[in-house]
């Protein structure tokens, strides 16, 4: 069976921190909190203009 790329689907909580270890699924919450702190600070101008500084 081929699952699609971005599939969404629910697993209890014992399943899913096994295939998180594993690498097989991936916490999308934890994946974009990884993100904001690896680019470093995002500054927002009035005009809606977004600035990244990176390190």
């Amino acid at each position: 069976m081929d699952y699609a790329e971005n599939a969404s689907f629910s697993l209890d909580g014992n399943d899913a921190e096994r295939l998180i270890t594993l690498g097989v699924v991936a916490d999308v919450a934890q994946l974009r909190q990884q993100a904001v702190a690896n680019d470093g600070p995002t500054i927002t101008v009035a005009d809606g203009v977004q600035v990244n500084r990176g390190p």
